[in-house]
């Protein structure tokens, strides 16, 4: 049972980012610049392009720490709702954050930035998104 291993939702959030960042850094970085081709000099991910990128851009470097710190923040909230509340609440709201990213997104591109930022409407494509998106959070 699992009540009988109760460990605190910070510990979790530890344990998951250390499993996501040894397996990306492990696994998928290495295998994608090694054995996938791509546009990034030939190969799907460049490191060295990416860390030369990184130290010539602080602006790139900050976001790229904001963007952990939020991730953090998602995790660790997701977590304490699951524990104060129910791990149905939390696939709820697992499942209804794409949506969200996508409407966010949209206001970006219409709203907000006049077509400079964002994602535009793509016609078909959109609305199967759409049609996913409602399946998804209904069911």
């Amino acid at each position: 049972r699992m009540e009988e291993h109760h460990a605190p939702a910070l510990l979790l959030v530890g344990v998951m980012g250390l499993v996501g960042f040894c397996l990306t850094g492990g696994i998928v970085y290495p295998a994608s610049y090694f054995f996938v081709p791509g546009a990034d000099n030939g190969r799907m991910e460049d490191p060295f392009n990416t860390l030369t990128k990184l130290s010539n851009s602080p602006a790139l470097c900050v976001l790229s720490v904001v963007y952990v710190v939020l991730i953090l923040f998602l995790n660790v909230f997701l977590l304490l709702v699951i524990e104060k509340l129910d791990s149905i609440w939390g696939a709820i709201l697992q499942n209804v954050k794409p949506g969200c990213i996508w409407g966010c997104q949209l206001a970006l591109y219409y709203g907000i930035t006049g077509g400079t930022f964002g994602e535009p409407w793509k016609g078909v494509a959109s609305w199967a998104q759409l049609i996913g998106m409602v399946v998804l959070i209904f069911g």
